[in-house]
Protein backbone atom coordinates (compact mmCIF):
# COMPACT_ATOMS: atom_id res chain seq x y z
CA UNK A 1 0.00 0.00 0.00
CA UNK A 2 0.79 3.84 -0.59
CA UNK A 3 1.01 6.63 1.70
CA UNK A 4 -1.53 8.99 -0.07
CA UNK A 5 -1.75 12.67 -0.44
CA UNK A 6 -5.82 12.65 0.28
CA UNK A 7 -5.54 16.35 -0.63
CA UNK A 8 -3.56 15.80 -3.52
CA UNK A 9 -6.04 12.84 -5.00
CA UNK A 10 -8.81 14.95 -3.97
CA UNK A 11 -8.11 17.48 -5.60
CA UNK A 12 -6.71 15.83 -8.51
CA UNK A 13 -10.31 14.21 -8.96
CA UNK A 14 -12.36 17.50 -8.16
CA UNK A 15 -10.64 19.48 -11.04
CA UNK A 16 -11.71 17.14 -13.37
CA UNK A 17 -15.31 18.59 -12.91
CA UNK A 18 -14.19 22.28 -12.98
CA UNK A 19 -16.00 22.52 -16.21
CA UNK A 20 -19.66 21.98 -14.00
CA UNK A 21 -20.40 25.23 -13.64
CA UNK A 22 -23.62 24.48 -12.24
CA UNK A 23 -22.21 22.29 -8.95
CA UNK A 24 -21.19 24.47 -7.07
CA UNK A 25 -18.39 22.46 -4.49
CA UNK A 26 -17.33 23.00 -1.25
CA UNK A 27 -14.16 21.00 -0.29
CA UNK A 28 -12.49 19.84 3.00
CA UNK A 29 -9.83 17.87 3.69
CA UNK A 30 -8.79 17.85 7.09
CA UNK A 31 -6.50 14.57 7.90
CA UNK A 32 -3.24 14.78 10.27
CA UNK A 33 -2.87 10.76 9.88
CA UNK A 34 -0.49 9.27 7.25
CA UNK A 35 -2.82 6.97 4.67
CA UNK A 36 -2.15 3.93 3.04
CA UNK A 37 -4.31 2.41 1.11
CA UNK A 38 -4.77 2.15 -2.73
CA UNK A 39 -4.79 5.43 -4.75
CA UNK A 40 -6.03 4.41 -7.84
CA UNK A 41 -9.13 3.19 -6.09
CA UNK A 42 -9.52 6.11 -3.86
CA UNK A 43 -9.46 8.60 -7.07
CA UNK A 44 -12.13 6.54 -8.53
CA UNK A 45 -14.17 6.12 -5.90
CA UNK A 46 -14.18 10.24 -5.99
CA UNK A 47 -14.50 10.94 -9.49
CA UNK A 48 -17.34 8.03 -9.91
CA UNK A 49 -18.94 10.18 -7.34
CA UNK A 50 -19.01 13.22 -8.71
CA UNK A 51 -20.07 11.66 -11.66
CA UNK A 52 -23.22 10.62 -10.06
CA UNK A 53 -23.63 13.86 -8.66
CA UNK A 54 -23.57 15.43 -11.85
CA UNK A 55 -26.94 13.62 -12.90
CA UNK A 56 -28.82 14.63 -9.80
CA UNK A 57 -29.17 18.07 -10.62
CA UNK A 58 -32.23 19.27 -9.60
CA UNK A 59 -34.24 21.22 -13.21
CA UNK A 60 -35.92 23.44 -11.08
CA UNK A 61 -33.15 25.09 -9.02
CA UNK A 62 -30.75 24.36 -11.99
CA UNK A 63 -27.68 23.57 -10.42
CA UNK A 64 -26.22 21.54 -6.93
CA UNK A 65 -24.41 22.31 -3.94
CA UNK A 66 -21.95 19.60 -3.11
CA UNK A 67 -19.82 19.28 -0.16
CA UNK A 68 -17.04 16.99 -0.20
CA UNK A 69 -15.34 16.20 3.85
CA UNK A 70 -12.78 14.56 4.43
CA UNK A 71 -11.93 13.29 7.86
CA UNK A 72 -9.57 11.41 10.14
CA UNK A 73 -11.63 8.70 11.82
CA UNK A 74 -10.47 5.77 13.55
CA UNK A 75 -7.81 3.35 11.88
CA UNK A 76 -9.10 4.86 8.61
CA UNK A 77 -10.58 8.10 6.74
CA UNK A 78 -14.12 8.95 6.78
CA UNK A 79 -15.18 11.00 3.07
CA UNK A 80 -18.46 12.25 2.98
CA UNK A 81 -20.27 13.19 0.38
CA UNK A 82 -24.01 15.96 1.01
CA UNK A 83 -25.66 17.27 -2.53
CA UNK A 84 -28.93 18.95 -2.98
CA UNK A 85 -29.98 17.17 -5.85
CA UNK A 86 -33.15 15.51 -6.71
CA UNK A 87 -32.68 12.75 -4.19
CA UNK A 88 -33.51 9.08 -4.30
CA UNK A 89 -36.63 7.39 -3.94
CA UNK A 90 -36.67 5.05 -0.70
CA UNK A 91 -37.68 2.17 -3.09
CA UNK A 92 -34.16 3.01 -5.12
CA UNK A 93 -31.81 2.50 -2.07
CA UNK A 94 -31.74 -1.38 -1.94
CA UNK A 95 -30.65 -1.48 -5.47
CA UNK A 96 -28.41 1.59 -5.72
CA UNK A 97 -25.37 0.06 -6.15
CA UNK A 98 -26.13 -2.79 -8.86
CA UNK A 99 -25.27 -2.97 -12.00
CA UNK A 100 -27.80 -2.78 -14.16
CA UNK A 101 -26.78 -3.83 -17.39
CA UNK A 102 -30.45 -3.52 -19.22
CA UNK A 103 -29.93 0.76 -19.39
CA UNK A 104 -26.33 0.57 -19.16
CA UNK A 105 -26.31 4.49 -17.95
CA UNK A 106 -23.13 6.32 -16.67
CA UNK A 107 -25.25 6.70 -13.05
CA UNK A 108 -25.37 3.27 -12.32
CA UNK A 109 -22.11 2.14 -13.73
CA UNK A 110 -20.66 5.14 -11.67
CA UNK A 111 -22.26 3.42 -8.24
CA UNK A 112 -21.42 0.02 -8.84
CA UNK A 113 -17.99 0.76 -9.18
CA UNK A 114 -17.90 3.04 -6.17
CA UNK A 115 -19.23 0.24 -4.27
CA UNK A 116 -16.65 -2.51 -5.98
CA UNK A 117 -13.59 -0.11 -5.59
CA UNK A 118 -14.81 0.77 -1.40
CA UNK A 119 -14.97 -3.01 -0.98
CA UNK A 120 -11.74 -3.92 -2.67
CA UNK A 121 -10.19 -1.16 -0.18
CA UNK A 122 -12.04 -3.22 2.74
CA UNK A 123 -13.98 -0.25 3.58
CA UNK A 124 -17.83 0.31 3.70
CA UNK A 125 -20.38 2.77 1.98
CA UNK A 126 -23.86 4.06 3.36
CA UNK A 127 -25.98 6.36 1.63
CA UNK A 128 -29.32 8.18 2.94
CA UNK A 129 -31.32 10.18 1.11
CA UNK A 130 -34.72 12.23 1.12
CA UNK A 131 -36.30 12.76 -2.44
CA UNK A 132 -36.33 16.44 -3.59
CA UNK A 133 -34.28 17.62 -0.91
CA UNK A 134 -30.36 15.78 -1.25
CA UNK A 135 -28.33 12.45 -0.74
CA UNK A 136 -25.39 11.77 1.35
CA UNK A 137 -22.39 8.93 0.78
CA UNK A 138 -20.52 8.12 3.97
CA UNK A 139 -17.50 6.14 3.26
CA UNK A 140 -14.84 4.66 5.95
CA UNK A 141 -11.84 3.57 4.31
CA UNK A 142 -9.32 1.40 6.52
CA UNK A 143 -5.85 3.19 6.49
CA UNK A 144 -3.71 0.08 5.58
CA UNK A 145 -0.62 1.31 6.83
CA UNK A 146 2.08 -1.76 6.82
CA UNK A 147 3.18 -3.10 9.80
CA UNK A 148 6.99 -2.20 11.21
CA UNK A 149 8.46 -5.37 12.30
CA UNK A 150 9.42 -4.79 16.12
CA UNK A 151 12.52 -6.83 15.53
CA UNK A 152 13.65 -5.07 12.39
CA UNK A 153 17.28 -2.70 12.51
CA UNK A 154 17.41 -0.24 10.24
Amino acid sequence: MVNIRLTFYSRQALDSFQDFTNINMNVAVHTSEPFYNDPFRVQLVISNLLNYVGDQINPDKGNINLDVEIIDATNGVQIMFTDDGVGIKNEALNGLFELILSKGSAQDISLYLVKQAVENMNGTIDVTSIPDEGTSFNIFLPNNQPDVDANSTN
